[in-house]
């Protein structure tokens, strides 16, 4: 695909006047060393800001999504509570990581941006997979494994591709597998055997798509199973992932963040025209690779992740035009505008090159593509306004302590853990401590472990 010269959205429309309550960004990153920052005394002029203007703008999705789950836990009954109790009750629900806020030290005079920080890492801390995840999901892969070498090729090969493979994941994101054997297999026959071996529920066998899978559930934890056969496109993209991760350890933060953002608002499954994790991969690769302050070495960025989650929302929710410019991680990463594609309904889209195979375009079917930054653009409103709220909170309230400037969440309602996430946690951690994996044959030959994993 032919690259030509674009104007990088960075630079274009992020200094324009909007309101005199503006905060640089470099006010708000942390600096890398000092020799780095003499080097960029000149780029100041360049500097983009993030503004810290009251808004109260959610989008309808994000009000729909918070009044349903409001509305499933109304019928508890608050009365007696007190105001306190009712506090906790709501951020049990919406906001788990909250409480591991409050055993973050931090200076008494913190600023409203420290504030942030934390309580990101602490939802950063949550969404980490425990011990008894990644156990559970290696086990499920060796039944699977064990199976289609007893029932179907002893030769055939059972490998992971997706988030799993690239650890990018979410507690409930599912297992994307991939069977690659010498001898042809049958699909239906692999379900078949899947389905009396009592590994799998609601299982589908879908013949007629695009690349012909599997679907079900495990039986034990209820986790999402996908599998396909002989296709390596997959590994490959997984491999590419796990790479870019190595070159930019910011990458997996700011990608998990992403995706639960768009996860709690329908819009990470590409057959509803929302981004699936390899375009958001991509995205956020983007971002890294041509963010200016990163270039000049002038912060870190994985010691800024809250504050580029903030120019992620910006530059994706006001500044990049997805009608005209397209996106190549390859390389040093660069823009294009040639050969643009739009929906098979003439609308925009995200025009993002496989790194893998430059001739095909991951954000093409994503035919949503401008809900999808509809939802950025009012997500940066919204995380901006909270800090704007939270500055004003503490100049007003000098003697306020630390424990009270926790009570209310500065990334709700941008971020929430969905019930059926923690339904999800909740699960596999009980099938695991009660080692309900005991009977079945699989079990014998799996390695379980004792230590914590760490896979990186």
């Amino acid at each position: 695909m032919p690259k030509v010269a674009c104007l990088n959205p960075f630079f274009r429309s992020m200094s324009r006047k909007r309101s005199n309550k503006k905060a640089r960004l470099g006010n708000l990153a942390e600096p890398a060393t000092e020799s780095q920052q003499a080097k960029t005394g000149s780029d100041k002029k360049e500097e983009d800001f993030i503004l810290l203007e009251p808004q109260d703008k959610l989008s309808r999705q994000e009000k729909r999504n918070l009044e349903r789950k409001q509305k499933k836990h109304s019928t508890r009954d608050h009365e007696g509570e007190g105001e306190e109790d009712t506090l906790k009750t709501h951020y049990e629900l919406f906001c788990p990581w909250l409480p591991g806020t409050r055993a973050m030290q931090l200076p008494p005079d913190v600023t409203a941006h420290q504030l942030y920080n934390s309580e990101l890492e602490c939802l950063l801390q949550y969404l980490e997979p425990t011990h008894a995840e990644v156990q559970m999901r290696n086990y499920i892969i060796h039944k699977i494994r064990t199976v289609v070498r007893q029932e179907l090729s002893s030769k055939a090969r059972v490998e992971v591709f997706g988030s799993f493979a690239s650890n990018v994941f979410l507690p409930d994101s599912d297992i994307d597998l991939v069977v690659i054997s010498s001898v042809p297999l049958v699909l239906k026959r692999l379900g078949t055997a899947l389905d009396t071996a009592g590994v799998c529920k609601n299982l589908q066998v879908i013949l007629h798509a695009s690349v012909p899978v599997i679907k079900f559930k495990d039986r034990l934890t209820g986790l999402r199973v996908d599998i396909i056969l002989d296709s390596t496109t997959g590994l490959q993209s997984a491999q590419i992932i796990r790479d870019m991760i190595r070159s930019k350890p910011a990458l997996r933060s700011l990608t998990l963040l992403v995706k639960l953002f768009l996860a709690t608002r329908s819009l990470n499954e590409v057959f509803v025209g929302g981004l699936g994790g390899y375009a958001i991969v991509c995205l956020v690769m983007s971002l890294l690779q041509q963010h200016p302050k990163i270039r000049s070495r002038a912060i870190i960025a994985e010691h800024n992740v809250a504050t580029l989650l903030l120019d992620f929302f910006q530059l994706y929710g006001f500044n990049f035009n997805i009608s005209s410019v397209g996106i190549s991680v390859k390389g040093e990463g660069s823009y294009y505008c040639e050969n643009i594609t739009t929906s098979r309904r003439g609308g925009p889209v995200f025009n993002i090159e496989d790194p893998r195979d430059p001739n095909n375009d991951i954000g093409s079917k994503s035919f949503n593509a401008v809900g999808v930054t509809n939802c950025f653009h009012a997500a940066y409103l919204a995380l901006t306004n909270n800090i704007f709220n939270k500055t004003r909170t503490i100049e007003q309230t000098k003697d306020m302590s630390l424990p009270d400037l926790y009570n209310t969440s500065m990334l709700e309602p941008i971020f929430f853990i969905p019930d059926t996430m923690i339904r999800q946690r909740e699960i596999i951690q009980k099938v695991y401590q009660d080692k309900q994996w005991q009977g079945e044959m699989a079990a014998k030959t799996f390695k379980w472990t004792l230590e914590e994993d760490t896979r990186s």
